[in-house]
């Protein structure tokens, strides 16, 4: 993935699975990519592919922790990084 789409990033790699961030503007690249995947599964130990796109709400809690880390460090201020929590507190 990371050699296929300029821009991918691995977003969690826990236990026998890897979530990657892929920037939509690569998207004509997806199909090659999901090919090759497909096409190498047995060479590259996958079990399983899935794709899902960021919700709004994502994106939104994404903001506010880049945000908040920015402040932080505008004001000079050790922080620990937390990320907001969505729904009551």
């Amino acid at each position: 993935v990371l050699k296929a789409v300029t821009g991918a990033q691995v977003k969690s790699n826990v236990g026998s699975e890897i979530s990657f961030v892929i920037p939509s503007e690569e998207s004509q690249k997806f199909p090659a990519m999901f090919r090759t995947l497909e096409t190498n599964r047995k060479e590259f130990g996958i079990d399983s592919i899935g794709c899902s796109c960021s919700t709004m709400e994502e994106v939104f809690l994404t903001v506010g922790d880049l945000e908040y880390e920015k402040q932080m460090e505008e004001e000079g201020q050790e922080h620990e990084k937390k990320p907001l929590k969505a729904g009551p507190q």
